[in-house]
């Protein structure tokens, strides 16, 4: 079975040689960025940390010289809901014209690497397609997240407990693998040819999902 090379890259600086020339002859038709500080809480609260800044924006900015320099692949890249302004309770859903405006940081660093890919795709010098993914998950999910934070609570024996930040709340949730299929369908067709949401994509609530774990939890002790 063939398997796939893999090689190391920290994003916060240019590509070392061995990589930049391995990803040259192998001259991709499509580069999938999904690099960077996905956990909202490690990339500072109020503003980004330089870290963060470093990584996510400084990070995109490589990933996109890196691009230029081949034979113009498209770039799909990996942005957030979080680049958009808080939803109230009379207007509680998001849609691709719902205002801009991060609060986060980590919705700061999103919105300043789409600004860099704009900036690219006006003056010609790259093909890009900008993704405002809503929550994944699946295998693989580290520590640090909402999902992964219960599943520890829950896989601990001495819980007495379990501790969510708010019930009260609703997320779109998408598996993981369905959302590999979804982003492969838009560089192969382009966002005005993609209609259909993911299959596993589910409107959750906050109040619902962890007792529905909970009691899944209970099932198995």
């Amino acid at each position: 079975t063939d398997r796939v090379e893999l090689l190391s890259w920290d994003i916060q600086s240019p590509p070392p040689e061995q990589v930049r020339d391995r990803v040259e002859a192998f001259n991709p038709e499509v580069i999938y960025h999904f690099a960077g500080i996905s956990i909202p809480a490690q990339c500072g609260a109020d503003s980004p940390t330089p870290q963060a800044l470093a990584v996510n924006v400084g990070g995109t900015r490589h990933v996109l010289d890196l691009a230029q320099r081949l034979d113009n692949p498209k770039v799909v890249f990996a942005s957030t809901c979080h680049v958009y302004d808080h939803v109230s309770a009379a207007n509680p859903f998001v849609t691709e014209d719902s205002p801009i405006k991060p609060i986060s940081a980590y919705g700061q660093t999103k919105l300043a690497s789409e600004e860099e890919i704009h900036a690219r795709v006006r003056a010609g010098h790259l093909d890009a397609c900008i993704v405002r993914g809503f929550h994944h998950i699946g295998p693989r999910q580290p520590s640090g997240l909402m999902l992964t934070d219960w599943l520890e609570q829950l896989a601990d024996p001495a819980l007495q407990e379990l501790h969510v930040r708010s019930t009260n709340s609703y997320l779109d949730l998408v598996d993981v693998r369905d959302a590999a299929v979804a982003y492969r369908t838009l560089a192969e067709r382009g966002w005005r040819q993609f209609e259909q949401e993911p299959e596993s994509m589910e409107d959750y609530s906050l109040h619902w999902l962890p007792a529905h774990l909970l009691t899944l939890s209970e099932d198995d002790r």
